[in-house]
């Protein structure tokens, strides 16, 4: 189950993908990945070469970074991989359950909730 989440601010789109059917600014929460990579960099602050790098497999193909830097959608940053040649945003649910609540209501639209103290996204 994939479900796309809507930034709450108009997004620049910073980097053409072209063909592609996703949206900019589209946040895939994905209970299906081990790790969260992001292809824009507006949703990431403080990006750094890491010592470590990732390579994610998916139906889309394999995607490589070595770079990190802090998910800046949430109050509490978490740590995620910055490709911008990834085709997508894609968060770990496993990532976020980690920092926060989060809620699946059945009835809206099987939409996932994240709540992150006073807001819920």
């Amino acid at each position: 189950v994939v479900v796309v989440v809507e930034a709450t601010e108009a997004t620049p789109l910073l980097k053409m993908r072209p063909l592609s059917p996703i949206p900019p600014g589209a946040i895939f929460l994905n209970n299906d990945s081990s790790h969260s990579i992001v292809c824009e960099s507006s949703f990431i602050s403080n990006i750094l070469t890491s010592k470590s790098h990732l390579i994610l497999d998916a139906n889309g193909g394999s995607t490589y970074s070595n770079q990190i830097g802090a998910f800046s959608m949430f109050p509490n940053d978490m740590t995620v991989y910055y490709n911008p040649d990834s085709l997508a945003n894609l968060v770990s649910l496993g990532d976020v359950i980690d920092l926060y609540r989060v809620t699946l209501d059945s009835n809206d639209a099987n939409t996932f909730y994240v709540h992150t103290g006073g807001t819920v996204i």
